[in-house]
């Protein structure tokens, strides 16, 4: 069982629901947990979570430690990578909360993990700057059982760098270390799994959501399950916005 585990500041909030729901139709075996700000946001959207998931969805608060983190992004981010789920699972996918996602991550990650020789599956990114991707899958006992106490992580943060990739690299090259002499197509694996409806991004900048005859396609699935059109109405508008943009331009770009 895999948990897609993720943190959020409440400027994050309309991603939550699409994000766990597009993440357990896509991966029927897995289970989610998001923490935010404000757990009493979601009483309704969760009850109709649990109507298509059951108990696979946690959605809580965080705890008031993290309070004072959620007033500036570059603190925010990190939350997750600092933070113990309260699920237990195999495995453990921390990801971006506004990523739609669509499809199946499991046996890739795992034969990823394979070639690494390592408890996780990242890559460190070009550049030289010391920073894995924020997209990170891992053997949860293996993983946190290497990190062990993540309270020193939260004091090195901010201290010494004010990135969340930054510090998932310490974490790992601390933890159970860094990916070595690997092939090329293993230090570059790092799929989005999706769509990346970035607030950051336009949907057709230099550095885009993603939207491509691949995922128009899944998108276009997606918007057909069941369990998606049952959870329209207690999107966000300012989601049902996002899933407009993005319709739109599949159309206009005929994919």
């Amino acid at each position: 069982m895999t948990n897609f585990f993720t943190a959020c500041s409440s400027g994050y909030d309309h991603f939550v629901l699409p994000w766990i729901t597009s993440a357990l139709i896509h991966n029927p075996d897995a289970v989610a947990e998001v923490l935010v700000e404000d757990e009493n946001q979601f009483k309704i959207g969760i009850k109709q979570l649990r109507l298509n998931f059951g108990d696979r969805v946690v959605i809580s608060s965080m705890s008031k430690q993290w309070a004072d983190w959620t007033e500036k992004a570059w603190r925010s981010s990190a939350i997750r990578f600092l933070e113990m789920p309260s699920i237990k699972s195999d495995y453990i996918y921390i990801g971006d909360i506004d990523i739609i996602i669509l499809e199946p991550i499991l046996a890739g990650h795992l034969h990823h993990m394979e070639v690494l020789n390592l408890p996780y599956s990242n890559i460190v990114r070009s550049g030289g700057h010391k920073r894995m991707t924020g997209l990170h899958f891992a053997d949860f006992d293996k993983w946190y059982g290497s990190i062990k106490d993540l309270s020193c992580y939260q004091k090195w943060y901010g201290s010494e760098v004010t990135n969340d990739e930054q510090l998932l690299y310490h974490m790992a090259e601390t933890g159970p270390g860094l990916p070595k002499e690997i092939p090329l197509w293993a230090e570059k694996y790092r799929p989005v799994h999706g769509i990346h409806t970035s607030p950051n991004r336009k949907i057709d900048g230099p550095i885009n959501w993603g939207v491509n005859q691949h995922w128009s396609k899944r998108f276009k699935k997606l918007e057909q399950e069941k369990i998606w059109i049952s959870m329209l109405p207690f999107f966000h508008p300012s989601y049902t916005s996002i899933l407009t943009t993005i319709r739109k331009y599949i159309i206009d770009k005929s994919l």
